[in-house]
């Protein structure tokens, strides 16, 4: 059976997606806390997530980041939920951010299916009938009956344990690359969310208009890119999207630059985070360095 998990902090919207997708015939898990869906997507990979902006512990857009970094969770559909859009261009960081969908609260329950449905493909859940009693038994079928959830038959390798129908197949390790990556990308997405939430913050004038969507542009596009990174198909790939990563890194310490020149924000904020920019330069700038170059 296709699994949700549901991570949002309204009780009244958690129980209406619970009972709503329970009678559509979905396993149905619901938690309120980022740390907790997080824990529990680990533990009991579900098929699709429906992730809330906004929650106690963490923002939506640094869960979305997290979920996308680690190998188990990677590809796991996520549609974002959200009651109200605080920062411009919402929808759209979302998804650079990782997430498959976004949409308003409030919202439609069948609409919400139909996207769930176009999410998770061949695995929406299908009322099957009991068998009749006087079905012949499965070894004397041509083929195996289509409620079986083995699959094709397994070759010698895998033992059959191995094999958990209705789960999507991640890439194998070696496509991956060697060093572990989670710590220190976790730091760019970081940024990207402290970019949002300074951008917020600029005030509705002409000028801070234009600083906000010049900076939107580069600032949250930069965790997108490493997380991008991390799943790249080759090393030369890896080092491309971490050179353009590099660029909006370059680009968004230039407008921050001009924000605190300007004086467009008084707030030890900008300050702190264009050195944030900074250093995240300079340690992408290092691992960028080819072994001629460090040599």
């Amino acid at each position: 059976m296709t699994r949700v998990l549901i991570i949002d902090d309204d009780g009244m919207i958690r129980r209406l997606l619970e009972e709503h997708l329970s009678n559509e015939g979905y396993e149905v898990m619901s938690v309120s806390m980022a740390e907790e869906g997080y824990a529990l997507a680990l533990a009991s990979p579900p098929d699709l997530i429906l992730l809330d902006v906004n929650l106690p512990d963490a923002t939506g857009f640094q869960m979305c980041g997290r979920l996308r970094q680690n190998l188990v969770t990677h590809a796991i559909p996520i549609i974002m939920m959200t009651g109200a859009a605080r920062w411009p261009n919402q929808q759209e960081i979302g998804k650079r951010m990782g997430a498959n969908a976004y949409i308003l609260k409030p919202f439609d329950v069948f609409d919400l299916s139909r996207r769930i449905d176009a999410l998770v493909g061949s695995k929406r859940p299908v009322r099957i009938e009991p068998l009749p009693v006087t079905a012949p038994a499965p070894e004397k079928l041509d083929s195996p009956p289509r409620l079986l959830l083995t699959g094709p038959e397994v070759q010698p390798g895998p033992a059959v344990s191995e094999v958990v129908p209705n789960r999507i197949e991640f890439p194998p390790p070696a496509a991956y690359p060697d060093e572990p990556q989670e710590e220190g990308d976790q730091r760019f997405s970081d940024f990207s969310v402290e970019v949002l939430i300074l951008v917020s913050r600029l005030p509705r004038t002409r000028a801070g208009r234009h600083t906000a969507d010049q900076l939107l542009k580069c600032g949250t596009m930069v965790g997108a890119r490493i997380n991008e990174s991390c799943l790249a198909e080759s090393p030369d790939d890896n080092l491309r999207i971490r050179r353009a990563a590099l660029k909006d890194l370059r680009e968004a310490g230039y407008w921050l630059m001009l924000i605190r020149k300007s004086g467009l924000m008084e707030t030890p904020s900008v300050e702190s985070l264009e050195k944030k920019c900074r250093e995240l330069s300079g340690v992408l700038a290092e691992q960028l360095l080819t072994p001629k170059q460090t040599a």
